[in-house]
């Protein structure tokens, strides 16, 4: 995946990279209509838990699976104004949660056919494979590649989404300058140290305003996913090829005028063409 980030970032003429390792290999990946680079890049870090950010003008590719890059006490928040509290945390209501998730893309053992992948939530909080569901959250990748990877990319989605069905919002002091979109940060909640990815930053004034969103490990666990079976391609039906009697002189003297040269075309070519004479009335 590190590999295809480099490829279109190169294609819309960014070259400062620092992309770390991030999991996956796809075969194949389509961008079939006039888009910008934020666009395709969007999609692909989504699909693989990572992150692309700029910083010092080099762009940086991160797994969102990582340590905590700062362990902050509540004592440590600011108060920015406007009669905030130092930190406010909302939450999804249970009905809005996620509870399945239908992953498509392109099964390169099906012989290039479109596919999906089903998983749920189970009732431990456990993310499983599943069968069709209607309730379930659609979702499409423009790759090709296994069912082995699409499964566990799909059981990571599902899982990250409803991790992160908690919102903070805080501020801190200039003494944080070095956090940036992307970091996870630990912060003590109720007693508890709980983990927040931060995904936007607003510096006003003295103050480092803070979004993140809640995370945890537990999320990038993807459960093993069987591969799907080979299945042996059908018949290729192709079309008729182009056949033309061709009017030209004879090519030797031995050549008999009553057998005319026949030229023949087809895309793709199926290795031989049979000619049969047809008689009128027959």
């Amino acid at each position: 995946m590190s590999d295809l980030v480099r490829h279109i970032c190169r294609d819309w003429n960014f070259h400062d990279l620092d992309l770390q390792l991030v999991g996956g290999v796809v075969s194949g990946f389509v961008i079939d209509r006039p888009t910008s680079a934020r666009a395709v890049l969007d999609v692909l870090t989504d699909a693989f838990a990572a992150d692309l950010t700029e910083s010092g003008g080099v762009l940086r590719l991160r797994r969102r699976q990582r340590r905590p890059v700062a362990r902050l006490q509540p004592s440590e928040l600011i108060d920015a104004g406007q009669e905030q509290p130092l930190f406010e945390i909302t939450r999804d209501e249970a009905a809005e949660q996620a509870t399945a998730l239908a992953l498509g893309y392109t099964d390169d053992l099906a012989d290039q056919r479109p596919a999906t992948v089903y998983v749920r939530a189970a009732a431990s909080g456990a993310v499983v494979p599943a069968t069709a569901a209607p309730e379930a959250t659609s979702t499409s990748l423009p790759a090709t590649m296994p069912q082995s990877l699409a499964g566990p990319l799909a059981a990571v989605m599902l899982a990250e989404r409803r991790a992160a069905r908690e919102r903070l919002q805080c501020a801190l002091g200039q003494r944080h300058l070095a956090l940036e979109p992307g970091d996870v940060i630990e912060l003590e909640v109720d007693g508890q140290p709980r983990r927040w990815r931060i995904t936007r930053i607003t510096d006003e004034g003295p103050a480092r305003r803070l979004q993140a969103v809640s995370t945890h490990d537990a999320a990038y666990d993807a459960p093993p996913w069987p591969p799907r079976k080979r299945h042996a391609s059908g018949a290729t039906l192709l079309p008729p090829p182009e056949v033309v009697v061709m009017d030209v002189p004879l090519l030797s003297d031995g050549a008999a005028a009553a057998r005319p040269w026949v030229a023949a075309y087809a895309r793709p070519w199926p290795g031989t063409v049979s000619v049969l004479r047809h008689r009128a009335g027959s």
